[in-house]
């Protein structure tokens, strides 16, 4: 009898497991492409992230005050578990700004076809800050992920 009530409750179990990886692949794909601040963003950080299928990932970004002095590239290997994108830095042109081995997590509330919406994340534990923001599918910035060191 207990044999039976543990086959059924994994029986019970393995579709919603495998409906929630075919969710995150499918959540993977489509943020697939180059996302970044709305052109009406009034901030002065511009920042492009760029998610490879492979789970290689570039951001790209500056402070439209100094461009060029700002201008930092950060290589990345990223992943979507539970709805939670993750991603670690590889390589970085500027390790001030972000050191190699740094992880962000973003939980993304809504993705279509022109629109990603997340909230950060503090660590993988813990809950989204509740602040959303707001990223537009964009064209890639004209830099290859060999140009970040």
């Amino acid at each position: 009898m207990k044999t039976l009530l543990a086959i059924s409750l994994v029986c019970l179990a393995a579709p919603c497991v495998a409906q929630a990886r075919d969710s995150d692949a499918s959540l993977a794909h489509r943020l697939v492409g180059t996302w970044g601040h709305p052109q009406d963003n009034p901030g002065t950080l511009v920042e492009r992230l760029t998610l490879n299928p492979d789970g290689t990932a570039l951001n790209v970004f500056f402070d439209r005050r100094s461009p060029e002095e700002s201008k930092t590239s950060v290589k990345m290997r990223w992943s979507v578990k539970r709805s939670l994108l993750t991603y670690v830095a590889t390589a970085t042109s500027n390790p001030d700004a972000v050191k190699v081995g740094t992880t962000f997590f973003v939980k993304v509330v809504e993705v279509t076809q022109d629109r990603l919406v997340y909230e950060p994340v503090q660590d993988h534990s813990a809950r989204a800050t509740g602040d959303q923001e707001t990223w537009v599918r964009d064209e890639p910035l004209a830099i290859s992920p060999a140009q970040a060191k």
